[in-house]
């Protein structure tokens, strides 16, 4: 008998207490539901948003410890470059 494994609990900005205004900024005036949040994104993009979402609140710490997270090299070295303010779609 094998054990059932349960799927990974995915952190997005939704966990992060993200308002309509705040999606509104973020996804350029057309929010997504969090279900379709979700389809195709990759770990590194969800970190991302959470970035984005931490800049929008001038939360700098906060942005760039998850910034950190993120395992994308170019993504990393975009960071590096342009600090903290990448805007990914």
């Amino acid at each position: 008998m094998s054990a059932v494994l349960k799927p990974e609990k995915i952190e997005t900005i939704y966990d992060h207490g993200a308002t309509i205004e705040e999606l509104n900024q973020l996804f350029y005036g057309n929010p997504e539901t969090p279900e379709d949040y979700l389809l195709g994104l990759s770990n590194d993009s969800l970190l991302v948003d959470i970035v984005r979402l931490y800049q929008l609140r001038g939360q700098a710490d906060t942005a760039n410890r998850y910034a950190s997270l993120i395992k994308d090299s170019s993504i990393q070295a975009e960071f590096a470059t342009k600090g903290c303010c990448v805007a990914h779609a």
